[in-house]
């Protein structure tokens, strides 16, 4: 194989690659190449308004398996969802952190 080949299809291999990795943020993707060179197009879906949180702590996705387990965090707000307790006792908790003790301020 030539060079120019062997360039060519690392990139378009490359591209693919690319493609399939951004694949569920894309809704349109267009390439068009001709003899005056590649041109390029692409459109991002909007974010799913029912997936966005201000949460600042996100716990999602845990299996939990056993009996009288127990996940418990601390956070001011807390995202807890899509988690699978198997067993019997199982339980996800997000309490409140404590607030911090006030400081003694000096006197002058």
């Amino acid at each position: 194989m030539s060079d120019i080949v062997l360039i060519v299809a690392i990139i378009a291999v490359a591209v693919v690659v690319i493609i399939l990795i951004l694949r569920p943020m894309l809704s349109r993707m267009m390439i068009r190449a001709n003899e005056e060179g590649i041109e390029g197009e692409v459109e991002t879906r909007e974010p799913d308004p029912s997936q966005s949180s201000t949460s600042k702590l996100a716990v999602r996705g845990n299996y939990i398996i056993g009996r009288e387990n127990k996940l418990t965090t601390k956070a001011d707000e807390a995202d807890v969802s899509k988690n699978k307790l198997f067993g019997r006792g199982n339980t996800v908790d997000v309490e409140q952190p404590k607030p911090p003790a006030p400081s003694k301020g000096t006197k002058k």
